[in-house]
């Protein structure tokens, strides 16, 4: 069997601003240099487009234009539409990852939180997990 028939998941997840973007795509290409068939993809759930759009109309954020279940609801969808493009991904470097969506479900709505757990329940718990703070 072939190392490259392996699919592997690496989540890199963290705070706004720790570097999560800057350090997946350092590790992608720190893994093709390798050899490594990896594939970056920014999984996020689209809240800085959502919290722009809210700006446009005179609200905060996305939570105050949408109310935090709808909000919860669309960055939800968004996070599956953008793992579920990257499911032929041999090895994923993913900046972000489900568990942010978790977070921020807990945070917001945590009554929403089995309804994001199945709807997010098909792509794969990752390999490896890579969280920054600052």
């Amino acid at each position: 069997m072939s190392h490259h028939s392996r699919r592997a998941t690496i989540a890199v997840i963290g705070v706004d601003g720790a570097g999560k973007t800057t350090q997946a795509r350092r590790l992608t290409d720190w893994l093709r240099a390798t050899g490594q068939p990896a594939t970056y993809r920014m999984a996020a759930g689209g809240r800085r487009i959502l919290g722009n759009a809210a700006q446009y109309l005179g609200r905060n954020d996305s939570v105050a234009l949408l109310g935090p279940e709808l909000a919860l609801r669309t960055e939800t969808l968004i996070r599956h539409v953008n793992l579920t493009l990257s499911q032929r991904a041999i090895v994923l470097v993913a900046d972000r990852y489900n568990l942010c969506q978790f977070a921020r479900t807990r945070m917001l709505d945590p009554d929403l939180e089995p309804w994001v757990r199945r709807t997010l329940a098909r792509h794969p718990r990752p390999d490896l997990t890579i969280y920054l703070s600052i």
